[in-house]
């Protein structure tokens, strides 16, 4: 989908496990309204590594392994 005013925004989450069998899962989003308009996801986007480091985490649980 392309807005005429070229406002929307993809954010793109790629997991990847690596194993004997690598698996890969990719989820993107888009958003329709400007970066701006959302603050919390503007600072994180052109904010600094620390600050992405200390929002964004990643918590694995496996229910059933072998």
């Amino acid at each position: 989908m392309q807005l005429k005013d070229g406002s929307e925004f993809f954010f793109i989450i790629n997991f990847q496990v690596p194993a004997t069998s690598r698996y890969t899962r990719a989820m993107y989003y888009m958003m329709k309204s400007p970066l701006e308009d959302h603050p919390l996801l503007y600072k994180f986007v052109n904010g600094y590594d620390a600050f992405r480091n200390s929002r964004f985490k990643v918590i694995p649980y496996i229910s059933k392994g072998s």
